[in-house]
């Protein structure tokens, strides 16, 4: 998002199998999902309500392209992230991540009871 000559607000959209940085690995999505990642609010345009209105205007669009679900990943330390993500209504679903000991690595995805899950862990893409 724009204000005046500079860009305020920017987030990142992947679609199919899109790459978790922070988990190190590609995830699959079903096909009517997207996945959002990488949104960034220059400070100095913080506390705003851009990324709300970004959010707002972009979700339309992506339903209108035939995606019924928007996901992101939220380290848990994110505690900005997650604050503005449930203030504006988006929901925990479930926790994505992984144990490691030494160089194994072992994924796991838990989704909420009642939720349909629409991410798979694929470690061989690590």
């Amino acid at each position: 998002m724009h204000i005046g000559d500079e860009i305020a607000h920017a987030c990142w959209i992947a679609t199919k199998q899109p790459r978790i940085e922070y988990l190190a690995c590609e995830v699959q999505l079903a096909p009517n999902v997207c996945f959002a990642y990488d949104a960034y609010t220059k400070p100095a345009f913080r506390g705003r309500g851009i990324a709300g209105a970004r959010a707002r205007q972009m979700e339309p669009c992506l339903m209108k392209a035939g995606y019924r679900r928007v996901l992101s990943a939220i380290g848990a330390e994110n505690h900005r992230s997650i604050y503005f993500n449930t203030a504006a209504g988006h929901e925990v679903v479930g926790m994505i991540g992984y144990y490691q000991f030494g160089p194994w690595r072992r994924y796991f995805c838990n989704v909420s009871a009642g939720r349909e899950s629409t991410m798979l862990l694929d470690p061989r893409r690590v």
